[in-house]
């Protein structure tokens, strides 16, 4: 297997996260132009707005899961010839990408760790980040 390397893999997260900011921003805009409406006709000028971002939410796991679950590539790496697989070389499968995507979210969370989970690639020897490691995961050019 050829390993994905850290300048490939950052362009297709860019990719995706251009795909996934459109799309997440679209959606959040419209349930949370309804919902900032609502509290504005009731006299509630917050700004905070849960509903939107569990919307963003939810695109963001459906997005990473369906696509790596069925076929191991996001748009971005489909753009860029990348899939990702179990260690072992078969299909990451639904499972995978399910526990690939919550650790990525949760590591994403803690600016110093999500740092250290992408830069954990330029080290190790099947490039793995720590999300992929959690997932038990690589990223290859096939």
């Amino acid at each position: 297997m050829k390993f994905a390397g850290f300048w490939r893999r950052f362009f297709a997260l860019l990719i995706d996260s251009l795909v996934l900011g459109g799309v997440t921003q679209f959606a959040a805009a419209f349930v949370g132009g309804i919902i900032v409406v609502e509290r504005m006709n009731r006299g509630d000028l917050t700004a905070v707005n849960p509903a939107a971002f569990g919307l963003s939410t939810l695109i963001s796991a459906l997005y990473f899961i369906l696509l790596i679950g069925a076929t191991g590539r996001t748009l971005g790496g489909m753009l860029l010839g990348l899939q990702v697989l179990a260690v072992d070389g078969s299909a990451a499968g639904y499972g995978r990408a399910a526990i690939r995507w919550v650790a990525f979210t949760i590591l994403s969370a803690i600016p110093i760790v999500n740092l250290l989970n992408f830069l954990w690639m330029l080290w190790d020897e099947k490039r793995q980040t720590i999300h992929d490691k959690i997932a038990g995961t690589v990223v290859v050019r096939p």
